[in-house]
C-alpha cells in the first residue's frame, strides 16, 4: 500500500470513528464518512467493502486481544483455587483486572464501538461472542478442579454460562456506566471480592 493510500485509509477510518461513535452502527452513513474523509464513496470501497469492514476495522485489534487473552490465559492451579479468598489472592485478581481496565481506557473509544454502537452490524454478537470463549474455558477448569478432588460441587454448564456472563458484564460495566478510569480503578477490588467469595462457597472448595 502506498504512502499517500495509507493516508486515505486512515482518513477514512477517522471519519468513520467519528460518526459510528455519534449515530452507531445503523446510523452511520457511509457518504457522510467520505465526505468528511474528503474522498469519493469509491474511494472508500477500496479499502473496504462495504459499511461491516469498516466498523470492524476500528476495533479488530482490541477484540482479538480480549479473544486471545480469554483464550490463552493459564488457568488457576489447586492451591489458588483453595486460597480463593485469601488476602493473597483477592490482591492478585485485583492486579490482573486492573491491567484489563489499563487496556480498556487506553483504548476506549474501540470498546465504545464494540460493546455500545455495534447493533445492526455482523458484530452485535461480540460480548456473547467472548462470553463464551470465557465460559468454555471455566467448563474444563471446572471439570478438572472436580476430577482432582480439588472442589466437591461441580456447576452445571448453564450455571458456569451465568457466572461467566455476570463476571464479564461486571469488568465492561464502566464502559456503559461511563465511569471514570479512576472509579473504575476503585470498584475493582468489591467486584472481585464478591465474585471470588462467591464461587468459593459455590464450589465447596476443599482447602484442606
Amino acid at each position: 500500500m502506498s504512502y499517500s493510500s495509507e493516508l486515505t485509509r486512515q482518513r477514512i477510518l477517522e471519519s468513520a470513528k467519528e460518526e459510528f461513535l455519534s449515530k452507531s452502527f445503523l446510523n452511520a452513513n457511509l457518504k457522510t464518512i467520505a465526505e468528511n474523509a474528503k474522498v469519493t464513496t469509491g474511494a472508500l470501497y477500496r479499502h473496504f467493502e462495504g459499511k461491516d469492514e469498516l466498523f470492524f476495522a476500528l476495533f479488530k485489534e482490541e477484540y482479538g486481544f480480549l479473544a486471545n487473552m480469554i483464550s490463552n490465559s493459564a488457568p488457576a492451579s489447586a492451591d489458588r483455587v483453595k486460597n480463593l479468598i485469601s488476602d493473597e489472592e483477592i490482591e492478585a485478581s485485583v492486579a490482573a483486572i486492573g491491567y484489563f481496565i489499563d487496556y480498556i481506557y487506553q483504548h476506549l473509544d474501540a470498546f465504545k464501538l464494540m460493546f455500545l454502537c455495534a447493533e445492526g452490524s455482523q458484530y452485535s454478537d461480540v460480548k456473547e461472542k467472548l462470553i463464551d470463549l470465557y465460559a468454555t474455558r471455566s467448563i474444563a477448569f471446572y471439570e478438572d478442579m472436580y476430577q482432582r478432588q480439588v472442589i466437591r460441587h461441580k456447576p452445571a454448564a448453564f450455571e458456569i454460562k451465568f457466572i461467566s456472563k455476570a463476571f464479564f458484564s461486571s469488568i465492561i460495566e464502566c464502559i456503559y456506566q461511563g465511569i471514570s478510569y479512576e472509579e473504575a480503578k476503585t470498584h475493582i477490588r468489591s467486584f472481585v471480592k464478591y465474585h471470588q467469595y462467591g464461587c468459593f462457597g459455590m464450589m465447596e472448595v476443599d482447602n484442606k
